[in-house]
């Protein structure tokens, strides 16, 4: 039998590890290419096959402890995620255009009903940066020691259910304001174009006017990728 942490090149050509969990996983060796697959032979003794097209067998996606990846050679760095840093192409046929996509305002929603506001995106796009606000729709103003961006609850997720937000929260946590905008750490909150952003929305107050937007940058190239040929 094959022991965790074995390292083979499938007949599909690319290199595979033997996990714990005795899953195989795609692998990037450091060090060249491991050694290739016989089809007359076992597959290392191991009487688990390893990914191909043939038997249909896909990597396996599933959490893992940190020890568990440090036992299987991955490599971790300390690297700073407080400020957000897009991605952006660099090629000659895309271009990065600023963006604001900003949802339908709320107008006095009722106290603790959640509403749904979608932003549709319709080229791909990476927000890098939340931001929201709120005041009375009354023309009053908000107490003194009540911040705007605590009267109301916000839960952040994509069409794909991916949650950004695991749980409605007050929305200071998760927005910023115009001035000091809440930064989406590390490359930012991808989406690709036909996907929407939904924020969904609890007022914590009668007569708000609850604003809220994505600030980030728009990729566009030939017919919006339609085409990436030269």
């Amino acid at each position: 039998m094959a022991q965790h942490g074995s390292v083979v090149r499938g007949p599909d050509g690319l290199n595979y590890q033997l996990g714990l969990d005795g899953q195989w996983r795609p692998y990037v060796m450091s060090g060249g290419s491991a050694p290739a697959h016989s089809a007359s032979q076992p597959y290392l003794g191991a009487a688990i096959a390893p990914p191909s097209v043939a038997n249909n067998v896909m990597p396996m996606i599933s959490p893992a402890t940190t020890s568990q990846w440090a036992s299987e050679g991955v490599q971790f760095k300390a690297t700073p995620i407080k400020d957000a840093r897009v991605l952006i192409p660099q090629d000659e046929r895309i271009a990065v255009v600023p963006r604001v996509r900003s949802v339908q305002d709320i107008v006095d929603q009722g106290v603790n009903m959640p509403i749904n506001r979608p932003v549709r995106i319709d080229i791909p796009f990476t927000a890098y940066a939340l931001v929201g606000w709120a005041t009375p729709s009354d023309g009053t103003a908000l107490p003194d020691n009540l911040h705007p961006l605590a009267t109301f609850l916000i839960e952040v997720q994509d069409s794909g259910s991916n949650l950004f937000t695991t749980e409605p929260t007050i929305a200071r946590n998760v927005l910023g304001t115009a001035e000091r905008p809440g930064q989406i750490c590390g490359y930012g909150y991808v989406f690709n174009r036909g996907t929407n952003r939904n924020f969904i929305i609890t007022p914590l107050r009668p007569n708000l006017r609850i604003s809220v937007a994505a600030w980030g940058v728009d990729f566009m190239g030939p017919a919006n990728f339609a085409s990436m040929n030269r």
